[in-house]
């Protein structure tokens, strides 16, 4: 929103068009290459930086949200449903007889 912003008062876009602009250069820092004027450069190549910037910090707490999660399911303490469940231990030929009576 604030790239929009900017774009709108150097470079004279309205609000959607300039929204535009600012995502193509957040989602695909290629899009820059075709920018004309020293403003409109200076504004996508800030644009770009900042998107890469938002970008890379969403994946890093992602990835350190699912890292954790995964931690605690190697540690054990994931949730654990107790009740309405049989639990026979040693299976062995009774089970299914064991089965049959349940």
């Amino acid at each position: 929103l604030q790239a929009s912003i900017v774009s709108m008062i150097f470079n004279g876009d309205d609000l959607s068009g300039a929204m535009w602009k600012a995502w193509t250069h957040v989602a695909d820092p290629g899009t820059h290459a075709n920018t004309e004027g020293t403003s409109g450069r200076i504004i996508a190549f800030c644009t770009t930086i900042g998107g890469m910037l938002v970008f890379a910090l969403m994946i890093g707490v992602i990835s350190d949200s699912i890292g954790e999660k995964v931690d605690d399911l190697k540690q054990g303490k994931s949730k654990v449903i107790e009740t309405d469940h049989t639990l026979i231990l040693g299976w062995n030929e009774k089970g299914l007889a064991i089965l049959r009576q349940l």
